[in-house]
């Protein structure tokens, strides 16, 4: 029972004595249990209010007397909450060397005990760790603790543990506290940090004790049963089986990441590459949505469906939790029908604009080429997309504007220009200096549009016209955007751009692949048949055709995927893994043996033979091997 202020103040006053100064008390003993099956999470655990007494007793530093110490009693409100904060999903029924079967998985105890200091940010390492690890304040949670031994040939000592709800709980308790999202490096399973034991084939942790206090942590890592010990459940393993291979994997990287003291770079990395993926991800469903292709909710509604448990809902980030409002509202059953029009509302009501920009090989200061193409959302309306979306084709307009000032420059070195091949339309010739003026036409209606009227910006409730939204298109889309910057228009300053869309990272969600890929690339993989590539106008139409290609294709796969019945998505979603697994490792493979044939000798018999004559290349500064081209370069 939660004792009262009055008691607290009564009890503090017997151990502090009416002088202010300590009486000696011996500390509450924890009774050891007599076996096994009689020790409890309850028969352990220091009862909270001796614990609030403790923290009273301690002397403030420039404080004295009895008086002031009740100051501090006043304030264990504010203590209480910062540091005893209740661990959500406390393992209470455990009993000590119990087998614990915690699907969630565990956590390294040490790893999370210096997570601000090795995973976080400077910035935000010094508040989240002086507001909850220093000072004892991270150890002076309840935290269950568990155990596990790896094989002896990896470590003899155990991995202490903790049950990952009660770190997600604490993470949602500093993400509330400090307003920013605190959770594990994304894809961390696997790495070590966080441990999951479905196979029952394999040792899983045991419970040890709960603990509040760093004391506590010390000295119970120090009363770990043996690993000889002959425990109930343990599993007969089989050396090499493929159970005991990855049960010893995984414990391999957990101590390899206890011994690694600077895991921020590296998780970082991830943590980074991971945020990329999901928000190209993200972005093709917005592309979706724009097109009317997939439906929008909104998060901010309470939906009257079922509501999350409480560890789903500390699964989610802080921002996903607030704007869920505690609630899961489920995404509506996806179709795929090119045959039918307006399958749902075309969100935000946007105009696409696709810009593509030219530059001379030789130097790319000066600006050759412009292309921009625009698609209007209001013009789909009523029209279905058709097989590859070839009835919104028609409704594309492009624009092709050549600079008149470098009309004589063209690229044919590293790639074959063709600025006069225009498949679109017919080019026309500006001036570098009306540059930007014919780039900012192109981004105010009639949108490159000839009826002005059909066009024209719809009008509020008082009659005036207000602007549309616009989404930029581009592949590589950050070098288009620098080039109309540096002559002199910035789209940035445009208050109705909702966002900027790149076709080579959407189309990676479609591959997978690490890296991005030409425009090129693109049209073959989506049927596009691609005419006089590398012309801006026609770069820009096929750009933003690509974009509703992969929207379409993307929404098949997700809907077929759908479809399935959970086992058989289970099924396909280990065998796309398993291929693309077997994919990069035939890659990495093949690299390794074409590095291996030229970095050795081996059966050449040759002690290296006569200096290689060296002759001038192309570029006067410059010498090659004429022996061996590639194996020799100087500077004169």
């Amino acid at each position: 029972m939660e004792r009262t202020q009055e008691e607290l103040l009564a009890r503090l006053k017997i151990l502090m004595g009416d002088d202010g100064i300590p009486v000696r008390t011996k500390k509450p003993r924890i009774p050891a249990p007599k076996s096994n099956d009689e020790a409890t999470n309850q028969d352990l655990v220091v009862k909270h209010d001796l614990a609030k007494i403790a923290i009273a007793t301690e002397k403030p530093r420039g404080l004295s007397g009895f008086e002031k110490a009740i100051q501090v009693v006043d304030d264990v409100g504010e203590v209480d909450k910062n540091i005893f904060h209740p661990a959500d999903h406390a393992v209470v029924s455990f009993k000590r060397c119990q087998l614990a079967d915690i699907p969630e998985g565990f956590c390294s105890a040490q790893e999370i005990s210096k997570f601000p200091y090795k995973y976080m940010e400077k910035e935000l390492e010094e508040s989240v760790s002086q507001g909850f690890y220093t000072q004892g304040k991270f150890w002076a949670r309840k935290w269950d603790l568990f155990y596990i031994y790896a094989p002896a040939a990896i470590s003899d000592k155990p991995l202490i543990l903790f049950p990952y709800p009660q770190v997600l709980a604490f993470f949602a308790h500093i993400s509330e506290a400090v307003g920013v999202d605190i959770h594990l490096p994304a894809k961390c399973e696997g790495t070590g940090l966080l441990l999951k034991f479905p196979d029952p084939n394999v040792p899983r942790p045991r419970f040890l004790i709960q603990i509040s206090s760093r004391i506590g942590y010390d000295t119970e890592k120090m009363n770990v049963p043996s690993a000889g010990a002959d425990l109930p459940g343990d599993p007969k393993m089989v050396k090499g089986g493929e159970a005991y291979q990855a049960f010893a994997k995984m414990m391999e990287e957990s101590f390899k990441l206890l011994k690694n003291k600077n895991q921020k770079g590296k998780m970082k990395k991830i943590d980074d590459r991971v945020g990329r993926q999901k928000g190209w991800n993200r972005q093709v469903k917005r592309v979706q949505r724009y097109l009317g292709l997939r439906p929008t909710f909104d998060n901010t509604v309470p939906y009257a469906g079922a509501v999350l448990d409480k560890l789903q809902m500390l699964a989610l980030n802080y921002e996903e939790s607030k704007s869920h409002n505690r609630y899961y509202k489920p995404v509506d059953a996806l179709t795929y029908d090119v045959e039918k029009a307006d399958a749902h509302p075309f969100d935000k009501s946007v105009v696409f604009i696709s810009v593509d920009v030219e530059s001379y090989e030789l130097n790319h200061a000066l600006v050759t080429e412009i292309g921009i193409s625009t698609l209007d959302t209001r013009d789909l309306e009523g029209l279905a997309p058709g097989e590859n979306a070839i009835n919104w084709m028609s409704k594309i307009r492009a624009r092709h504007f050549r600079i008149k000032e470098y009309a004589h420059l063209r690229n044919e070195k590293y790639v074959e220009g063709c600025p006069d091949k225009f498949q679109f339309g017919k080019s026309e010739m500006i001036s570098i200096k009306y540059a930007p003026k014919a780039i900012a036409d192109c981004f105010r209606y009639p949108f490159s549009g000839n009826d002005e009227a059909k066009y024209a910006p719809p009008k509020d409730a008082e009659g005036r016209p207000t602007l549309r939204n616009v989404v930029l298109v581009g592949h590589d889309a950050g070098a288009d955007i620098g080039y109309l910057q540096k002559m002199g228009y910035d789209p940035f300053n445009l208050s109705n751009l909702v966002e900027v869309v790149d076709t080579a990272n959407m189309f990676r969600i479609l591959t997978r692949e690490g890296s991005p890929r030409s425009l090129g690339y693109l049209c073959y993989q989506l049927g596009i048949t691609g005419w006089d590539l590398h012309n801006a106008g026609n770069d820009a139409y096929y750009t933003l055709k690509s974009m509703i290609c992969i929207a379409l294709r993307d929404l098949k796969a997700r809907a077929e995927y759908q479809a399935l019945d959970k086992s058989n998505r289970d099924l396909q979603h280990a065998l796309d893994l398993q291929r693309r697994v077997q994919e990069a490792t035939d890659v990495a493979e093949q690299r390794a043996m074409e590095d291996a044939l030229g970095w050795s000798t081996e059966g050449e018999g040759s002690d290296g033979g006569q200096p290689a004559k060296l002759v001038r290349t192309a570029s006067k500064n410059s010498y090659v091997s004429s022996a061996r081209p590639g194996e020799w370069r100087a500077s004169k």
